[in-house]
């Protein structure tokens, strides 16, 4: 909701002029209180980069509030809502205590981008490109997680299909 394409605002900056599209973020916006450049996933870059010229202006999304009021544009908490709410009518359940499901919101859609780029980069690009801290939060939560996941990709690199457990199952090494 804070992107925006005006280089002069305080925030999250989209930065064109070098060979990539990175994200500057500025020291009142940044955790660390440090003004920082990161880079942002090509498929991101090349949505941003769709945008013409003339509406490289102000904030890259702007969300029309759902409900007649008198603002130009959603709010954060709007926007949040909505999406919960979108997580909802889809069916994404995220996590299950007890009797109550909790659906897909905005911090699960980065759980989901972290975790895919967590099969295709080493674990200190992950680092950078989630704007951790600490290679340990980067561990923790995205690399050694996904048995499965992780043992496919094993397949797949040495070119074995994939095992049929039935065919092997224990009745046959008895």
């Amino acid at each position: 909701m804070a992107l925006t394409w005006d280089q002069w605002a305080d925030g999250l900056i989209i930065d064109t002029p070098g060979k990539y599209v990175m994200i500057q973020i500025s020291a009142s916006s940044e955790k660390g209180g440090k003004h920082r450049l990161y880079p942002v996933a090509p498929e991101f870059a090349e949505m941003l980069l769709a945008t013409p010229d003339e509406h490289r202006t102000e904030f890259a999304f702007n969300p029309v509030p759902s409900r007649l009021k008198k603002l130009n544009r959603a709010t954060l908490e709007t926007a949040s809502k909505t999406l919960t709410r979108i997580g909802e009518a889809a069916g994404v359940v995220v996590d299950r205590k007890e009797d109550k499901a909790s659906y897909g919101a905005t911090h699960d859609l980065r759980r989901a981008f972290s975790f895919r780029w967590s099969r295709r980069v080493m674990p200190a690009v992950l680092k950078e490109l989630m704007r951790h801290a600490d290679i340990g939060t980067t561990m923790k939560f995205y690399v050694g997680t996904q048995a499965e996941a992780t043992a496919e990709m094993l397949h797949q690199a040495m070119g074995v299909e994939e095992p049929n457990l039935a065919r092997h199952s224990a009745q046959n090494f008895t």
